[in-house]
């Protein structure tokens, strides 16, 4: 099972390090250059998107998780026209921003039509969520970003001490 997900992953190196994103004038044909190319950062946010998938796989979730990845690169691209705000930290927050909506898909049956209707209709579609949940996919991300940011938090005290 490791050395599927680490084809995988490789996989996804590649495509990522030599699309149009990365704008290289020179295809990469190995995994240590992509690596070198890409750099820790980028690698880690690939990584944090593999980790994504993996979590979050079934044919429910994909439309959910490729949106995200979309959004992360708009977000990414989007950054070298803002001040103080890193192409690496656009990537995630827009890679994570559907966090809310990953987790209310664990209702195959129901949540991919309520996902759709949130990005046709973002007031229409949050309404129709807080009506069939009693909450909407941004409160729940909301939620998961203060824990995770509660945990790294705790994990750096831990560590620095």
């Amino acid at each position: 099972m490791q050395a599927i997900q680490g084809v995988k992953l490789s996989g996804e190196v590649m495509r990522l390090v030599n699309s149009p994103v990365m704008k290289l004038k020179v295809p990469v044909k190995s995994i240590r250059e992509a690596v070198d190319v890409l750099g820790l950062i980028n690698l880690k946010n690939l990584v944090a998107a593999a980790a994504l998938n993996n979590l979050f796989n079934g044919r429910h979730f994909e439309e959910i998780v490729e949106h995200s990845k979309d959004v992360a690169f708009c977000c990414a691209e989007l950054s070298e026209h803002l001040e103080g705000v890193s192409r690496d930290e656009a990537y995630l927050l827009g890679l994570f921003h559907n966090a809310g909506c990953l987790l209310a898909s664990k209702d195959p049956q129901n949540y991919p039509k309520v996902f759709l209707k949130v990005h046709a209709n973002p007031i229409r579609g949050v309404a129709a969520e807080t009506k069939f949940y009693g909450s909407n996919h941004g409160d729940i991300g909301l939620l998961i970003g203060n824990d995770v940011i509660d945990t790294v938090r705790k994990s750096l005290i831990v560590f620095s001490t």
